[in-house]
C-alpha cells in the first residue's frame, strides 16, 4: 500500500494473517497508507460482513513491531539467534547456488519441501518443489492427521467428499426455494466458529439455529457448540469410533435406516465370501473375468449376477439382488463357498457395539447416546460436520466410514440440508490436494519414485501426494535410501507444532546442509534455519490464493 492511499478497500484475507484458510471478504480501512481499522465485508457471499477475533486484530499483527520484514542471513550457530539483515538478491542467490548444489550433488529427492496450514501458499511451493524435481513435499506434522486422512477414507467408500449445507451455493441463500433447513446438525470434533473455517463458517450453522436446527455436540470439552446443544456427548477423547458405532447399531436395530438409500445408493448387496472375508469378484466366477467388477444374488434367477463397475449396472436390467442372505456360489475352478451380503457383514461388526459396550469405552451415558442417534436418525434433513479432531483419533479410517455410513443410511447424503457433494471452481484444483490429481505436478512418474513413504502407505500412494512425515524425520538421521540434505520450511512450525518429536526435530534441522524457512515471525523454527525470508500478512500482497473452497454441489438424481 502506497502511503498516499486513503480511503476504505475491498479485498480478502488468508493466512498468513489473520491465520486461517477462510477467504473472509473484509473493508480495509486505510488513513495514510496504513490500516486503521478492519470490518466484515457486507456483500461478500461467505463470511457476509462477519469477522472473527483473529481478523479484526489485524491491524495490531501488520504494525507489530516483531514481524519480519526484510530477508536476513544467519550468523552465529543455529539457535543461537544470531541474524544479519540482506538484500532480496543476496539471500536468493544463496538459496539458489545451496539448492542447486544439493541437487547437483544428491538428486532433487534430497530436498524437503515442508508446509503446513497456509492455504494461498500450497499451489506455489508444489510449482517450486516440482519445478526443481523433488516429489518430497512435506506436510508439517505426524504422520498425516490433517484433512487427507479424512478425504482419502470418504474417497474410498463414497467416490467423493461431502460437506453440511447451508445453502452456501445461493445467492438468495435460504429463500432459495430448494433449500432446507436441517431439524439437526451433529458437529463432530469442532469448534468452528472459534477455530479454522475450512471454508465452511461458524456463522452459518448459528443461521441454522436461529431457524430452529438443534445440535448434537460430539467434544470432551463445553465448547460454545456444546453449551447451546441439544446433546453434548461428552466422550473419552479418541473413543469416537466406538460412539459412531453405537449411533448405528441403534438406527439398525431400531430400524430407523433408509431402505432405499440401503438398497439403491450402497453396496449392501454384494457378496462376501465367508472363506476370505473379502468381496466375491467376477474374476473369481469367470476365468477372464474383471478384477473390479463384484456380484450380487439375483432373487429372482437364483443365481449370482455381475455388477459391472464401469457401467454402473448389473448386467441384467432386471435383476432383483437381495440385500440380505447367504447362498453356495460355484467358483470358476469347481470350488464352492458360501456367501453373505456386505449388509449382513456390516451389521453383525456394527452388533458388537451394544450401547452398555459403548458406554463404557466412551464413557457417554447409554441413554444420551440412544437418544441422539434416535433424534439425528428421524431428523429429515440433518447434517454432519466434522473439523480436524477426526483426523488425530487413533482409529480414523474406522471413524470416518463409519459417519458417512451414518448420512448414507439415514438418507441425508446429497439432499438439500443434508451433507452434499461439493466441487472446485470451475472444476479446477491447481496442486495434486488429496484425492485429486492437479494442473501443477511433476514432469513425469519417475520423478515420483523417490517419493518418502508412498510405497508404504496406500494412501500416499493413491490420495495424498506427500511425502511421509516421520519417515522423513527418521531418513535424516539414517540416509536410507538416500540422504536428505536441504528443506525449504514455510506456514509450518515442526519444532512447535505437531511434529512427532521437537528434540529430534532440532537435531534434523542441525544435521541437514542448507534449510530455508518462510514466515512472518521468528519461531523456534526459523531459529534453526539458514535463510529466512519474510512473509507478507495477506492485506500486504497483492496475490490472491485458493483453498479447498466449495463452490457448488452436486445433487443425486
Amino acid at each position: 500500500m502506497k502511503e498516499s492511499q486513503t480511503g476504505v478497500f475491498k479485498t480478502t484475507t488468508w493466512s498468513p494473517g489473520p491465520g486461517c484458510h477462510g477467504g473472509c471478504g473484509v473493508l480495509a480501512h486505510i488513513k495514510d497508507g496504513k490500516l486503521v481499522k478492519i470490518e466484515g465485508d457486507p456483500d461478500h457471499p461467505m463470511n457476509q460482513g462477519r469477522l472473527c477475533a483473529r481478523a479484526l486484530a489485524m491491524t495490531q499483527y501488520i504494525d507489530h513491531p516483531d514481524r519480519l520484514r526484510s530477508p536476513v542471513k544467519r550468523v552465529g550457530k543455529r539457535g543461537e539467534g544470531k541474524w544479519e539483515e540482506i538484500s532480496w538478491d543476496e539471500a536468493l542467490d544463496l538459496i539458489e547456488t545451496k539448492m542447486k548444489k544439493i541437487r547437483e550433488d544428491y538428486g532433487p529427492e534430497s530436498m524437503v519441501f515442508n508446509v503446513g496450514t497456509g492455504r494461498d501458499i500450497y499451489a506455489w511451493i508444489s510449482l517450486l518443489a516440482y519445478a526443481y524435481g523433488s516429489p518430497n513435499i512435506m506436510f508439517g506434522l505426524t504422520g498425516q492427521a490433517c484433512y487427507g486422512p479424512r478425504l482419502a477414507a470418504v474417497i474410498t467408500v463414497q467416490g467423493d467428499f461431502a460437506v453440511f449445507d447451508a445453502a452456501q451455493w445461493f445467492p438468495e441463500r435460504f429463500a432459495h426455494p430448494g433449500y432446507k433447513v436441517p431439524e439437526c446438525m451433529i458437529i463432530w470434533g469442532y469448534n468452528i466458529h472459534a477455530t479454522c473455517p475450512d471454508n465452511l463458517f461458524g456463522h452459518w450453522i448459528i443461521d441454522l439455529m436461529k431457524k430452529g436446527t438443534k445440535i448434537i455436540c460430539v467434544d470432551p470439552r463445553l465448547s460454545w457448540f456444546a453449551s447451546r446443544s441439544k446433546y453434548h456427548l461428552r466422550l473419552r477423547p479418541g473413543s469416537d469410533s466406538a460412539l459412531v458405532m453405537g449411533f448405528l447399531n441403534v438406527i439398525i436395530t431400531e430400524d430407523l435406516h433408509d431402505k432405499e438409500f440401503l438398497e439403491n445408493w450402497t453396496n449392501g448387496a454384494h457378496l462376501v465370501r465367508k472363506d476370505t472375508g473379502k468381496l466375491l469378484r467376477e474374476k473369481d466366477l469367470v476365468r477372464d473375468g474383471a478384477e473390479g467388477n463384484f456380484a450380487a444374488w439375483d432373487q429372482a434367477a437364483g443365481k449370482p449376477v455381475v455388477w459391472d463397475t464401469t457401467a454402473v449396472a448389473y448386467r441384467l436390467e432386471d435383476a432383483a439382488p437381495a440385500i440380505s442372505g447367504e447362498w453356495e456360489v460355484g467358483l470358476h475352478d469347481g470350488r464352492k463357498v458360501l456367501c453373505r451380503t456386505v449388509w449382513d457383514v456390516f451389521r453383525e461388526e456394527v452388533g458388537r457395539y451394544p450401547l452398555n459396550e459403548v458406554e463404557k469405552i466412551t464413557g457417554v451415558p447409554a441413554k444420551d447416546i440412544h437418544d441422539a442417534a434416535v433424534f439425528y436418525a428421524k431428523a429429515k434433513p440433518a447434517a454432519i460436520h466434522w473439523g480436524v479432531a477426526v483426523d488425530m483419533t487413533p482409529a480414523l479410517t474406522p471413524l470416518v466410514t463409519g459417519i458417512t455410513a451414518l448420512w448414507g443410511l439415514t438418507g441425508n447424503l446429497d439432499i438439500p440440508g443434508g451433507n452434499v457433494f461439493a466441487r472446485f471452481a470451475f472444476d479446477v484444483v491447481p496442486y495434486a490436494l488429496p484425492g485429486t490429481k492437479g494442473a501443477i505436478r511433476l514432469k513425469s512418474k519417475e520423478l515420483d519414485e523417490p517419493r518418502i513413504g508412498a510405497k508404504k502407505f496406500m494412501p500416499l500412494n493413491k490420495f495424498y501426494w506427500r511425502c511421509q512425515t516421520d519417515m522423513t524425520l527418521d531418513q535424516i538421521f539414517t540416509e536410507d535410501p538416500y540422504p536428505i540434505k536441504g528443506m525449504w520450511i514455510q506456514t509450518a512450525g515442526i519444532m512447535q507444532g505437531l511434529g512427532m518429536d521437537p528434540k529430534k526435530w532440532k537435531a534434523a534441522l542441525e544435521k541437514l546442509d542448507f534449510v530455508v524457512a518462510v514466515d512472518v515471525f521468528h519461531t523456534p523454527t526459523t531459529q534453526y534455519a539458514d535463510v529466512v525470508l519474510p512473509a507478507g500478512p495477506s492485506l500486504k500482497r497483492t496475490v490472491s490464493g485458493a483453498g479447498g473452497c466449495p463452490s457448488r454441489p452436486s445433487t443425486r438424481s
